[in-house]
């Protein structure tokens, strides 16, 4: 359990200066591909959270019954409601700034935007659970639990 704590703060460190770096290099809108490597490493960090936090939650709540029975699903359902959380609250602030300010962000330049953020949650979050999991079943093969 040790190691998933490294491996949360290394992640949120991670995402922090990826999204930090995005904003005050402007590389959001400079690189097209930047948007979807941040909400991959988002995905890859909700991942991990939720790990964590299934670890840490009593056996007898559903979500880490859930976890038990079907992990990969569970965090790849999990990490696709903080995405679509996320997507929510970025479309608010949008209609906000529209409203208020009449300033276009361009924070929420489509639907296909929205859902290929939203896919690449779902990837991150995929990733991290198949590399946990590669790691359980070879640990369990060697004899180490």
């Amino acid at each position: 359990m040790k190691r998933l704590s490294t491996q949360l703060l290394l992640s949120t460190l991670l995402i922090t200066l990826s999204f930090a770096l995005g904003i005050i290099f402007e590389l959001f809108e400079k690189l097209a591909w930047y948007d979807e490597f941040v909400h991959f490493l988002a995905g890859v960090w909700v991942g991990i959270i939720i790990i964590w936090f299934i670890g840490r939650i009593s056996t007898s709540c559903f979500l880490s019954r859930s976890f038990k029975t079907h992990p990969m699903l569970t965090i790849i359902l999990l990490a696709l409601a903080v995405g679509l959380a996320w997507e929510i609250f970025e479309f608010g602030i949008v209609q906000y700034l529209l409203n208020i300010y009449e300033y276009c962000s361009g924070l929420q330049p489509s639907q296909l935007d929205t859902f290929s953020d939203l896919l690449m949650d779902i990837l991150g979050a995929g990733l991290i659970t198949y590399i946990i999991k590669r790691k359980q079943i070879h640990r369990s093969r060697s004899g180490r639990i």
